[in-house]
């Protein structure tokens, strides 16, 4: 038997939309915390479980078909680029997607603190 993945951020009910070659997209944007470079696991449909000890999914490595990389990011759906994982191409509408690794925040994106708080951290310490 494979190895089990256990996911630990809880991505739920987003799928692989029709796709046209090696381009797709998902049914997750901006507004959902979708950027661009981020890359998604796809897993077969329904082979994805939720642990029952703690809050994340569980699914067999030998479930992973592929990954999703997005290009794109609308507010409600990303497009990006489909890589299959072994020599046939599995990947269907319907597919799941799980975050598998963001792209580093730029400064930009990190925020600065406020200079208010920043100086009443100081005195704090």
């Amino acid at each position: 038997m494979g190895s089990l993945v256990h996911q630990t951020v809880l991505v739920t009910d987003t799928t692989v939309w029709p796709r046209r070659a090696n381009q797709g997209l998902i049914d997750k944007g901006r507004a959902d915390g979708v950027r661009v470079g981020t890359v998604y696991n796809i897993v077969n449909k329904g082979r994805i479980s939720t642990q029952n000890d703690n809050i994340g999914l569980i699914y067999a490595q030998a479930e992973v078909i592929g990954t999703f990389t997005v290009t794109e990011a609308d507010e409600e759906v990303a497009a990006g680029n489909l890589a299959r994982i072994g020599f046939h191409d599995r990947i269907e509408p319907g597919d799941e997607i799980v975050l598998q690794r963001e792209p580093p925040q730029t400064p930009q994106e990190q925020g600065t603190a406020d200079p208010e708080l920043r100086a009443m951290l100081r005195t704090l310490r």
